[in-house]
């Protein structure tokens, strides 16, 4: 007899501060594997922290409120990769202590584990590291690894191609189209979606309703530009009936000496009224203005001599010789612990060459992001916080670019009620205001949602100045004019 398991919700409603799902039902059970899709901040990781939260018996958050019922099967074995443990591990202490308990189960010799192992590339050299020394994608895929050697049949994972490499990303897919388990997956990765599920829920940004949809993210894309079509048509359609109606109307209106063209224009007054006609909702895109100063192009922006850095005895660059100038635009790729952020860094001066010259030209106004966010007061609210950095940019210009990003009552929202990825905006929003001519951003579409991912190639491929960016987003590769 074949076991059942997966998870049944019938109703649900969900809210913090704000409403976030709204009546949803749908169930997920015996190896389907779906993505949760939607809006930064629209509650999907919220979503995840619930179900886990009833399978292991946890108090839910009293900031939580809900409706409904989620039921398990009773077979059912969740395991959960969380987005936040992975945040929180790069500077807790207690954290980094519980991890390496975690590396100390990896090192089992287990022919399932060692296939894990190998298909992450995690090797001795990597596991005998200090977890302080190890790239957050090192981190990511010893988290991933030891939760899958943990036997689930229905894995949650919240965001888990942050920081992965491309080999580790296409194990991680090939795992998940091969299991038996169900997957509950949250991602931004398009291509990574396209290649793991065949079945998407959208949390609606209008009606805060899940919406079902087959097949992959390319296919639920099609299905979304079918449905805003036909519902275009359709609004056209009726307004044209709607229009003839008051036309007829007004006709009998004016030739209204009998009581029964009377009667008649009355029935034709009250199918209008009864006629509610809306234009259909496209789902709102988020605008980025990216503000560049005026500087010759062709100028040097920086350059490496005979440089090399090393960390712990080990060779992270040898004899490096680079020259960027102001126009280029660079997409930085490369292993999980190859330097990708240590170069940035070093561009960046939070970190120096062991020997070498390093020539950054202070006429070129340059700005960074870098993988990890630091914050250091999040009750201060969103508009204080990027007037801050932003001094120069008027007030009214900072909320027109706010509003761009779909953020309302920037002067009374706190960072603390943000989700990761609202958090990442707005660290972008303050990058794009202040006048720049190089940009440079280490992992740029971690934790964004799809639709600001696609409207940052957007404005990227219309900004006039030069950037590098570290990224294993394969699609954003494809989709940016760049060189690598």
């Amino acid at each position: 007899m074949n076991k059942k398991y997966g998870i049944i919700i019938d109703q649900l409603s969900l809210s913090t501060e704000k409403v976030l799902i709204e009546d949803a039902s749908f169930s997920i059970t015996n190896g389907q594997k779906i993505a949760l899709i939607g809006r930064n901040g629209s509650g999907k990781t919220c979503l995840l922290e619930l179900i886990n939260s009833l399978i292991s018996n946890k108090k839910i958050p009293d900031y939580i409120k809900i409706k409904g019922k989620i039921s398990f099967l009773p077979d059912t074995r969740i395991a959960y990769i969380k987005q936040k443990f992975i945040l929180d591990t790069l500077n807790q202490y207690e954290h980094l202590s519980r991890i390496n308990k975690e590396i100390d189960i990896l090192k089992f010799n287990n022919r399932d584990m060692q296939n894990i192992l190998t298909g992450f590339d995690l090797d001795e050299h990597i596991l005998n590291k200090e977890v302080q020394d190890m790239s957050q994608g090192e981190r990511m895929k010893i988290i991933i690894a030891k939760t899958l050697f943990s036997n689930p049949n229905f894995i949650m994972l919240d965001e888990p191609t942050n920081g992965l490499d491309y080999e580790s990303k296409f194990f991680l897919s090939n795992y998940i189209q091969n299991t038996e388990s169900s997957i509950l997956l949250v991602s931004h990765d398009r291509d990574f979606i396209d290649n793991t599920v065949d079945r998407i829920l959208e949390i609606d940004e209008h009606t805060r309703k899940i919406i079902t949809f087959g097949g992959n993210y390319s296919f639920y894309k099609e299905q979304k530009d079918n449905i805003y079509t036909n519902e275009l048509k359709d609004y056209y359609d009726k307004n044209k009936k709607l229009k003839k109606l008051k036309k007829e109307v007004n006709r009998l209106r004016e030739k209204a000496f009998s009581e029964k063209s009377k009667r008649k224009a009355r029935i034709l007054s009250e199918k209008i009224e009864k006629k509610d006609i809306y234009m259909p909702k496209l789902p709102k895109k988020s605008h980025f203005v990216l503000n560049v100063n005026n500087t010759n192009k062709k100028n040097l922006f920086l350059e490496c001599k005979n440089c090399k850095f090393n960390y712990n005895k080990r060779k992270i660059f040898d004899a490096i010789d680079i020259k960027v100038y102001a126009n280029e635009r660079i997409l930085l790729i490369g292993k999980n612990g190859s330097g990708k952020s240590t170069l940035l860094n070093i561009f960046n001066k939070k970190l120096k060459f062991n020997t070498g010259k390093l020539y950054v030209n202070k006429e070129i106004i340059s700005q960074y992001i870098p993988q990890n966010l630091e914050i250091e007061d999040k009750n201060i609210n969103l508009l204080d916080h990027i007037n801050s950095e932003t001094k120069e940019i008027p007030d009214s210009e900072i909320k027109t670019i706010i509003g761009s990003l779909l953020f309302k009552d920037a002067s009374k929202t706190k960072l603390i009620e943000l989700s990761v990825g609202e958090l990442k905006k707005i660290e972008l929003i303050k990058l794009f205001s202040n006048y720049s001519n190089f940009i440079m951003i280490d992992e740029l579409t971690n934790h964004l949602d799809l639709y600001t991912i696609e409207s940052l190639e957007n404005s990227l491929n219309t900004y006039p100045g030069g950037f590098i960016i570290a990224t294993h987003d394969t699609r954003l590769i494809r989709n940016i004019s760049i060189h690598i």
